[in-house]
């Protein structure tokens, strides 16, 4: 059995998954997400997030317990026979893919050289949802018939917590870039935001998605992202899997040559965190 415990929000628990996923394919042996973390979080706890996964065609058991009781917080240690192990910093660590059965991971995770080697499978049984919303299902379709590229905005939490926001001049150079290799591009803006891109994003070919629900469905957002052709990510996993998930066989994935200026730890985390085409941009 591989365990990995969720934290953080959905783009995070598709990364964890992910991991998870790969180490138990590689044993031969069952995958558990241990939602215990989620007792300590505002957003609907355990029962929300299990409603969430479920939607997906994830193979894997939810559990929710203590893990590995006194270990808990600790990088490496073994218990009962098992191997904890939490994440020493963002971006890839190879020691990752060389953890025994058994094991019980804690991180993020958050680079696809986890589960590259896999990713068909990952694309499988990470299946989102078809809007159901009618106002979706028209941005859906307004989607569809577009050169669509979606352009991700973090902010509320971002700013409550004073991290790393990319700026207007990030999108600005990154939208003119995609205006001259794609002919009729529109774009089609998702943010927690909605009236600071009203403010920015003026001009006549991008569209704010304004959709009531979406707070409450994190999976629409991600859905209409990841049916566009093209897309400009923030500095967010949410935006970084609506473009992974893109089935556009051309896309132009442009994102912030620096993932989190404010970490020191790993000056290469952005290489590690971005896929090897995506087109590193000037924050």
């Amino acid at each position: 059995m591989i365990e990995v415990i969720l934290h953080g929000r959905l783009g995070n628990w598709l990364f964890q998954y992910s991991v998870g996923r790969r180490l138990a394919l590689t044993h031969g042996t069952e995958l558990r997400l241990n939602l215990f973390d989620r007792f300590k979080v505002y957003e609907g706890g355990v029962s929300w997030v299990s409603r969430v996964l479920r939607r997906l065609p994830l193979r894997a058991r939810m559990t929710v317990y203590p893990p590995l009781g006194a270990l808990y917080g600790r990088r490496l240690g073994i218990a009962n026979g098992r191997t904890y192990y939490e994440e020493p910093r963002y971006g890839y660590n190879a020691e990752v893919l060389a953890l025994p059965d058994g094991a019980c991971l804690r991180g993020y995770f958050q680079s696809e050289r986890y589960f590259r080697d896999i990713a068909p499978v990952i694309r499988e049984e990470i299946i989102l949802p078809d809007c159901q919303d009618d106002s979706a299902r028209a941005v859906e379709d307004r989607i569809r018939n577009a050169n669509a590229v979606a352009v991700h905005v973090r902010r509320t939490d971002y700013v409550a917590a004073r991290w790393d926001i990319l700026s207007p001049a990030y999108y600005a150079r990154a939208m003119d870039h995609v205006r001259q290799r794609v002919t009729g591009a529109r774009f089609f803006i998702f943010s927690d935001d909605v009236m600071w891109c009203r403010h920015h994003f003026r001009e006549t070919d991008c569209e704010v998605v304004d959709l009531p629900g979406a707070d409450a469905d994190p999976f629409v957002d991600l859905r209409l992202m990841a049916l566009c052709r093209h897309h400009i990510i923030a500095n967010s996993s949410y935006s970084w899997w609506g473009a992974w998930l893109s089935a556009s066989p051309d896309k132009i994935v442009m994102a912030p040559s620096v993932w989190l200026p404010n970490l020191p730890d790993n000056p290469t985390l952005a290489d590690d965190v971005l896929c090897p085409e995506w087109i590193r941009w000037p924050v």
